[in-house]
């Protein structure tokens, strides 16, 4: 591991003390110097072992001539952090520069290229998407000479001294052994921190890991929280010092505004100072228990009707207030496309400004065949640009993300719909960002944007030089906390978690290189540097729980262990029964209104139940034929954020029931009585009280002069434990059906009542049980511990490897000596799809009987996608040829899932076997 030096300049506030002090690491923290400059910076540097000693600290020291002009200059002054970086490239040292969107991070890449020049020495820019790759070769096309670009889709100038390509690109170059690297001086990664990507994130750790130690890497990303550890990893495995430039100045500051669903206005909520104004979000979020029927507001979501209709309502407020041009986000290419449509209906280009559209149009697509200029993806794109209305995504032919990057840039688009990946890199802000909604699918749940992904999309609204302050607009399509909103708007930026894992496509490709093998890879990850330097945090946090442990010895017997497994087992066996009693029995007889129930909310195994309390019956209904279907409406005192998993809706005193169909959603009160419908399932506790029931209760005092009367009776039973209806003797349940639960609930009423614990003190045996249920969390948190403390260490990536190597000597893609068949070299080519499977039905000879139409189409099943729903496996292909190959898929998925699964390796058939889906083999070969 390496030693660091750690210096902060020019935007520590402490000023310069001029102090040193040695690290228990040995690293020296050298004293910070400040600056008073608007685009004030941090600099972070991290030194190896051993580095100072080194011949290539000699040769560099050498090399580099403070005094040396610069080789490229701007027609503007450079902010702080821009010279810092280009300092640190000047010497030929590793640099992150990380910065907020639009703060001008180019400039750095723009000197190393400059630089790489002068020397005669390549420079690689990569990126993580390809319209970003296209922006950026138009833009240094103009700046330099000889600049090629590699996309994967277009290929121009490939052996230029500055070539643009994606990162899986450079990847490939690098395990291919390509001749263009060995000229190499500089790599630019652009938005490096997208190696947090769950899917691609491990094509980053790849191309940093495998790049020789004598390239200047430069690394550009938005602000990270914790940058100095990332620069630590490189300065590790490259053995070269690694500085971190990091600036949180926006050159234009950014107002935040939020807007309910079916709302009538705008309310500011983050001023350009930073400040969240508590009292506007209430007055947003009141608007939703005041207004909206939750049913309706729900379905108008799922069905983009009602928030469309939203966005448009802002765009022409935005249209109005001069806040144009926009860009709406929306989380999938389809909303993206019915959102500009809907956007569309309002026209915000004049005349002269539809024609010139028109005309680059035109123009654009005579580069394509006349037959591919008739496809209805083209001809329905002109009449919405031309009222300066776009889309981008990518799903887009790159001919039209072209032509819509190229119109927006020159201002005929007004208002741009787009995906995320928009605001990945590309630079093309504009005034306002509008969000569609909080939530995205990120392939495994729905959830809200964390502060990261807002930091980075928001970072596109404002324009340098043209716009005082960029203006952030947020729907809210679903109630949100105020807490949970403060930490999207005003968070700190996300941390970069290393996202690797072992491929097949990996572990072939290191098979090809003799000089790396799969361990090495492993072991320079920033995967396990991460492990290695969060271990001394886990020993310690071990050591600690150990040390609570001891403190409870002797205060905690094996007879209070068992009194307490047994109490468990008791409320288990209660639970179980009072679910069936209630299933089981004619339960509405049970719930005349003023009965007293208590409601809790499950929330999962790991998590304890959600505890609504003691409320009273207002009504019940039948909503499904099962015997447990049955929903209660019970007035409850709710108070802030509640999940409404189970809970199906809030009934409003100013609004009839509704049927919704939402169970998943929340809803935001403060400290009301309100009438909820609960799942009779929710329901754990029913009373033998009764309250008196007023024949109105419309109002909130009405309800909250009911929950009083409710609080006074439960207080006038010792422990406020009001009576409740047994399970067995009150419901009567047919005994007959549970008779094994209720004889292992006696059993266990007798085990309680013979152990010691029993006949203690109440107060003596609670105290031994609280330290027993402390024990047991201890005990718990140790085993997470423990399994988190071994489970990403190198053993078990070892361990991995084996499994994986024995999968593919059984597939014969490698020999019994390990070395690769031509299976796997095939298996090497292949991206974006699953290489076994592929491979297999390749050289099964299952696809030769196929055109090549249909065997472009069928090539859509081999992308496997692990969290595919179950029905994706319902019809085959339409085409006989088409469906006889599907089913051979399906059979090799089994195979090949099988001999994983007999290799050690943890694997669901069923699943791995719905991951291929054929849904869109008919619309490809249409297409």
């Amino acid at each position: 591991m390496s030693s660091s030096v750690h210096s902060s300049s020019a935007g520590d506030t402490k000023g310069d003390t001029g102090d040193t002090s040695v690290s228990s690491s040995g690293a020296a923290n050298l004293g910070s110097n400040s600056s008073k400059g608007r685009d004030r910076c941090s600099h972070y540097t991290s030194i190896p072992a051993g580095w100072e000693n080194s011949e290539e600290k000699k040769k560099r020291d050498l090399a580099y001539d403070p005094n040396r002009a610069p080789v490229r200059k701007w027609p503007f002054t450079l902010d702080d952090f821009q010279k810092e970086a280009i300092q640190c490239v000047e010497k030929g040292d590793n640099v992150m520069v990380a910065a907020h969107t639009s703060a001008g991070k180019t400039v750095v890449a723009e000197y190393a290229i400059a630089l790489g020049q002068q020397k005669n020495a390549r420079t690689l820019y990569t990126t993580p998407i390809k319209a970003l790759s296209n922006q950026k070769f138009r833009e240094f096309s103009e700046d330099f000479k000889d600049v090629g670009l590699m996309t994967g889709d277009i290929t121009i100038n490939p052996n230029a001294n500055v070539l643009i390509l994606t990162t899986e690109i450079l990847r490939n170059m690098l395990y291919r052994g390509s001749e263009i690297l060995r000229e190499v001086r500089y790599v630019v990664f652009d938005e490096v921190h997208y190696m947090r990507d769950r899917t691609r994130g491990v094509v980053w750790e790849e191309s940093i890991i495998l790049l020789p130690k004598s390239v200047t890497l430069i690394f550009l990303s938005a602000t990270l929280s914790n940058a100095n550890e990332f620069c630590d990893w490189i300065a590790h495995i490259k053995e070269s010092p690694c500085h971190v430039i990091m600036t949180e100045f926006r050159p234009t500051p950014l107002v935040h505004y939020v807007f309910p669903t079916g709302g009538d206005g705008l309310r500011l909520v983050v001023d350009k100072e930073g400040k969240f104004n508590g009292r506007n979000f209430d007055l947003a979020v009141s608007h939703f228990a005041r207004q909206m029927d939750r049913d309706n507001a729900i379905r108008s979501y799922r069905e983009r009707g009602e928030v469309q209709s939203d966005t448009q309502k802002i765009v022409k407020v935005i249209k109005e207030r001069d806040w144009l041009p926009a860009i709406v986000f929306c989380f999938s290419r389809r909303g993206c496309e019915g959102l500009a449509i809907e956007i569309a209906k309002t026209n915000f280009n004049i005349k002269e400004e539809q024609k010139a559209v028109e005309e680059v149009f035109q123009n654009a697509i005579l580069s394509l065949s006349e037959e591919d200029q008739e496809l209805q993806e083209i001809k329905r794109m002109l009449p919405i640009l031309m009222r300066g209305v776009a889309v981008h995504h990518s799903g887009l032919i790159p001919i039209l993300k072209e032509i819509v990057e190229i119109l927006f840039s020159e201002g005929f688009i007004k208002v741009l719909v787009a995906t995320e990946t928009f605001a990945m890199g590309v630079n093309m802000p504009a005034r306002t960002a509008i969000f569609h909604k909080i939530n995205k699918f990120d392939g495994q749940s729905v959830r809200a944007l964390t502060s990261g992904e807002y930091i980075q999309m928001s970072g596109r609204a404002g324009r340098r030089n043209k716009d005082k302050q960029g203006i952030c607009i947020m729907i809210l399509d679903d109630q949100i906390d105020k807490e949970e909103c403060k930490t999207i708007l005003t968070g700190k930026p996300t941390p970069l978690v290393s996202t690797f894992r072992l491929t097949y496509n990996m572990l072939l490709n290191l098979l090809r290189i003799e000089t790396v093998n799969a361990e090495s890879i492993i072991m320079g990850s920033f995967h396990i540097f991460q492990h290695s330097v969060s271990k001394p945090e886990m020993e310690q946090a071990l050591k600690k729980i150990e040390r609570a442990q001891k403190a409870l010895e002797g205060k905690v017997d094996t007879e209070v262990d068992n009194y307490l497994q047994l109490l468990s087992q008791k409320a288990k066996l209660e639970e179980d029964i009072w679910q069936f009693s209630l299933s089981n029995v004619n339960i509405a007889s049970f719930l005349q209104p003023g009965r007293l129930v208590f409601v809790e909310e499950p929330r999962g195994r790991s998590l304890p139940k959600l505890t609504w309390g003691w409320g009273v019956v207002v009504d019940f209904r039948r909503k499904y034929k099962k015997a447990d279907g049955i929903i209660v409406y019970v007035l409850l005192n709710c108070k802030g954020i509640h999940d409404l998993s189970s809970i199906k809706f809030p009934i409003h005193p100013e609004e009839k029931a509704s049927n919704s169909k939402n169970e998943n959603s929340k809803v935001y009160v403060d400290n009301k009585p309100l009438v909820v419908g609960v799942m009779i399932s929710m329901v754990t506790k029913i009373s033998a009280i009764r309250m008196y029931m007023p024949t109105d209760l419309s109002t909130h005092d009405q309800r909250r002069q009911l929950m009083f009367h409710m609080n006074e009776a439960i207080r006038n039973f010792p422990d406020r434990r009001p009576p409740i209806l047994d399970a067995i003797k009150d419901l009567q349940p047919n005994i007959l059906l549970i008779d094994e639960q209720c004889s292992k609930l006696n059993s266990i009423k007798n085990r309680l009542a013979q152990n010691k614990t029993h006949s203690l003190l109440p107060s003596i045996r609670e105290a031994k049980l609280k330290d027993a249920r402390e024990r047991q969390k201890l005990l718990e948190k140790t085993r997470i511990l423990k399994a988190k403390y071994h489970k990403s260490g190198m053993q078990e990536f070892k361990v991995e490897i084996s499994k994986r190597m024995r999968v593919l000597h059984r597939l014969g893609f490698v020999d019994e000596n390990g070395v690769i068949q031509s299976k796997g070299k095939f298996a090497c080519e292949l991206e974006s799809v699953d290489e076994l499977v592929t491979t297999e039905l390749i050289f099964g000879g299952a696809l030769t009987e196929l055109t090549p139409a249909q065997l472009v189409a069928f090539l859509t099943c081999c992308y496997s996608e692990m969290e595919r729903k179950m029905e994706a496996l319902q019809n085959p292909p339409s085409q006989p040829k088409l469906a006889s190959a599907w089913q051979q898929l399906t059979v090799v998925a089994r195979r090949v899932a099988k001999v994983q699964k007999d290799a050690g390796l943890e694997i669901d058939e069923a699943k791995y076997v719905n991951s291929f889906s054929q849904q869109e083999v008919d619309v490809t070969l249409a297409w």
